[in-house]
């Protein structure tokens, strides 16, 4: 029997946390992605290889709430991170799956807030650019010209 399991694009997508936010990159795209309110989790599950019921019991899990009151949002959220290319789900063998690392527990008194995924397009360009091919004779990266 297999299931999907859902882990990070990597290595097009990287992130960064900043307190209770995430900050993702897709260097395919260039766009950039804040995650905020209760995406954090998901992300966090995501990072875990979870399948998308151990990604809803682990937010059901972390706020103390009953599963069917998050289901939609977690799963509209996840359904973005795919459509973004941020994530991808892999079908494999039940029996094969590495054992997942628990998340640490919730802060005392965590309150649930909807997952956000806010997506950024401002610096494509630069997020675009080749560093290592495409710089300058001081070494910055430039947009070269495009070849005719």
């Amino acid at each position: 029997m297999s299931e999907v399991v859902y882990r990070i694009n990597r290595p097009e997508v990287i992130h960064e946390q900043f307190e209770d936010e995430y900050v993702v990159v897709n260097l395919k795209t260039g766009s950039y992605y804040s995650l905020s309110g209760s995406a954090p989790v998901v992300w966090d599950a995501i990072g875990n290889g979870a399948t998308e019921p151990e990604i809803l019991q682990t937010v059901s899990s972390y706020y103390t709430l009953a599963l069917s009151s998050i289901q939609s949002q977690v799963q509209e959220v996840l359904k973005s991170m795919q459509d973004e290319e941020l994530v991808v789900g892999e079908s494999i063998p039940a029996d094969s799956r590495p054992p997942r690392q628990p998340l640490a527990p919730a802060p005392e008194g965590a309150l649930f807030f909807l997952p956000v995924v806010e997506k950024y397009t401002d610096m494509q360009e630069l997020l675009l650019l080749d560093p290592i091919h495409q710089v300058d004779e001081t070494g910055w990266p430039a947009r070269l010209p495009d070849a005719q």
